[in-house]
Parts: structure tokens; sequence; C-alpha cells
């Protein structure tokens, strides 16, 4: 699941995926802004095809790719949504 969300953190941001790291900041390190991170949620959301209704992903603040993963996981897997999907 992470690598997938991965896979989608860099698409949105056009950036290669060698960048990203667990300790790189979305924000200042990475260059989301708060319409990339919503874009990177829906994105899940189609993915998954879930409503991802935790609003803390949604939340513009500089945290890390690991934290963000994890959020994102977790309201996957709240979902119903598999860890190795």
């Amino acid at each position: 699941m992470k690598e997938q969300l991965i896979d989608i953190i860099c698409e949105v941001l056009e950036i290669e995926k060698d960048i990203v790291t667990d300790e790189k900041m979305l924000v200042s390190d990475l260059g989301a802004g708060s319409l990339a991170v919503a874009k990177i949620a829906v994105k899940v959301e189609d993915f998954y095809d879930v409503l991802l209704e935790d609003e803390s992903i949604y939340s513009f603040e500089d945290i890390s790719v690991k934290d963000f993963c994890h959020r994102i996981s977790n309201a996957l897997v709240e979902q119903g949504v598999q860890e190795d999907q």
C-alpha cells in the first residue's frame, strides 16, 4: 500500500520516486501545496474506490511522507481496504 501511495504522491507532485523518503516533508521538502494534498487524497479515493473521511488527511500541514502514508493507510483500513492492496 505504501508503495502505491508514494507513486500517487510522485504523480501529483510530478517528482521522481527516488527523492521521496520517509523523512521528507510534503510541504517544505517536496513542495506540496494544499491543492496538491487534496489531489493526492482524491487520487487515493479513486484508486481504492473509497471515501476518506479523516479530515486530518486534508489538513494543510507540513507532515512527513511516512506520517502522511500512515494516516492514509489507517483511513483505508478503516474503510475495509487490505494492507497489501
